[in-house]
């Protein structure tokens, strides 16, 4: 029993000890972080539980167990959960960078390459990097599944999830029952190479719906052009502004065009913060202020330093991705975009300095399985926009692609039970073909804030 670690009525812990380097089978070994959600129904009980599969990558599954347990009531009544930190995250032998105590280093770059030099040292301590990659997670998962007993399993990816729920389908098919993938990230997408025309596309989306929108286009009929002058104001250098750090004190710091863009982008994430686009960047064209945009984005990275592993996301990154940019892709991927090549430069940096995986030859190549899979979409999602669930489902015979309008990224949880009722229906018929997905279209429109928030 989980006890007070798990406040989870029956939720079950444990750990189960793997060895770093599987093809070796010797040497260090890491201990897996574990939680079991057995099925509360007493009738019809299902064989077969569904593994959580969690994003960044960097965030331990263990962790969003609370948070899901509530979501997948009605799931979790047929079907155990199964959680576990991936190896590097969580309580799985954790490959934290530390955070930075001087909130000015948050800005200004992503990822600073001294920083990263000091964090690969700290960690090589206690860890091989290169054995920390997404097929090495998908190996483990399956010897978690034979652990604890399972002939088949349900796989939810979420987001990066689901790039290791389309590792496993390749490596392990037969154990396979089905899929859902929520935030697509299929092999072989090269993701920073991206990430400025997927923003870029669900800002525009998002604007598009403020002028469609009487209450929203009345309040700010010029937020696009407001916008651009934000971005020329930044082109022609950072500007000083001030915000509150973590310690509660008021703090001027530097706010560069790529700090803009990147606050932009995590902005557009979720509708939490999303629907304030259009007043936050009024307020900021109006004062000729950058200071609510750079509090944001200060929150958000040092959140992500408490929660999210670095080392682990670099791991992956670094080994499966960014090596596969080629020069001349960038401009045509990232011109009049307003991240431009911010974060692709950022990145290649940063693996510059890191020891990665050499991946398997034919790793990048397409996945293909007959599995029954479901993969849903959020329209304007930042980082996994539907275009890349409908790249993956060439591949996938028996799966069906939703997209679900004026969303952004994760959207089972965000559409008021109908995405959930998909679900259920999916997992019950074992079929993706006749799911009733209309509830999709009557969804309530989001509203767009008018008033900043406090």
């Amino acid at each position: 029993p989980c006890g007070e670690d798990l406040p989870i009525p029956d939720a079950r812990c444990g750990t189960l000890t793997v060895f770093e380097d599987l093809e070796r089978a010797g040497g260090r070994t890491i201990d897996l972080n574990i939680v079991v959600l057995p099925a509360t129904g007493q009738d019809r009980r299902r064989a077969d539980p569904i593994f959580i599969l969690a994003g960044g990558p960097g965030q331990g599954a263990a962790g969003v167990a609370p948070g899901f347990a509530a979501a997948l009531a009605a799931v979790n009544q047929q079907r155990d959960l199964v959680f576990f930190d991936q190896r590097g995250t969580g309580k799985s032998n954790y490959l934290g960078c530390a955070p930075y105590e001087d909130a000015q280093r948050y800005f200004g770059h992503i990822f600073e390459p001294d920083h990263v030099r000091h964090c690969r040292k700290q960690l090589e301590e206690h860890a091989d990097l290169r054995f920390y990659t997404t097929a090495h997670h998908a190996d483990d998962i399956d010897t978690v599944r034979r652990w604890l007993g399972y002939e088949r399993i349900n796989l939810w990816g979420l987001s990066y999830g689901t790039r290791a729920a389309q590792v496993y389908l390749r490596r392990h098919p037969e154990a396979t029952r089905s899929a859902i993938l929520e935030g697509v990230t299929p092999v072989g997408q090269r993701s920073p190479l991206n990430y400025a025309y997927d923003a870029q596309s669900a800002l525009d989306h998002l604007l598009f719906e403020c002028a469609s929108s009487a209450r929203c286009a009345e309040a700010f009929p010029k937020v696009r052009h407001q916008f651009r002058i934000l971005v020329d104001r930044l082109r022609r250098g950072p500007v000083q502004v001030t915000i509150e750090d973590a310690g509660g004190t008021q703090q001027q710091i530097t706010y560069s065009l790529g700090d803009f863009g990147y606050t932009v982008r995590g902005m557009l994430y979720n509708n939490r913060f999303a629907l304030y686009m259009p007043v936050v960047i009024d307020d900021a064209y109006q004062r000729n202020d950058f200071s609510r945009f750079a509090t944001g984005y200060y929150r958000r990275a040092h959140a992500l330093a408490q929660g999210i592993s670095h080392g682990l996301y670099l791991s992956v990154l670094c080994a499966e991705e960014v090596p596969f940019i080629e020069d001349s892709q960038i401009v045509p991927a990232t011109e009049g975009t307003f991240l431009a090549d911010y974060l692709i430069r950022d990145y290649r940096q940063a693996c510059a300095v890191w020891d990665r995986a050499k991946i398997a030859e034919g790793y990048n190549l397409p996945i293909h399985s007959d599995a029954p899979i479901l993969l849903l979409s959020g329209r304007r999602d930042p980082v996994t926009p539907p275009r890349w669930a409908e790249q993956a489902a060439e591949n996938f015979p028996n799966g069906r692609h939703l997209i679900v309008e004026r969303q952004g990224h994760g959207v089972a949880r965000a559409a008021d039970g109908c995405v959930m009722g998909i679900v259920q229906e999916f997992l019950d018929q074992d079929s993706a073909t006749n799911l009733d997905s209309s509830c999709i279209q009557s969804l309530p429109r989001p509203q767009f804030n008018l008033e900043l928030p406090n």
